[in-house]
């Protein structure tokens, strides 16, 4: 029996805002854990939004790569479940 098997990895976002008053400091201002295949910038803050966190402007994202884990489906149970989006 054939599988369809993807691998996704959890990314734990940080959104930190600078406070320019004297001294200078960085504040947290979101975090927020999410799986994708692969993250960058433009996904970090559609996570961020999908998630409710309305995120100020000129904010900075980091992201730490965390575990990485395989699922598998039977192509048959896909098929089943799946939504044709080529027609």
């Amino acid at each position: 029996m054939a599988a369809i098997t993807r691998t996704f990895k959890s990314f734990e976002l940080t959104a930190y805002e600078l406070d320019d008053s004297t001294p200078p400091s960085v504040a947290v201002v979101a975090q927020y854990v999410v799986l994708d295949t692969n993250m960058n910038g433009r996904k970090a803050r559609i996570a961020f939004r999908d998630a409710g966190v309305a995120l100020p402007k000129g904010c900075t994202i980091k992201w730490v790569e965390g575990e990485e884990k395989t699922y598998s489906m039977p192509v048959e149970t896909f098929l089943e479940n799946a939504t044709v989006i080529d027609a």
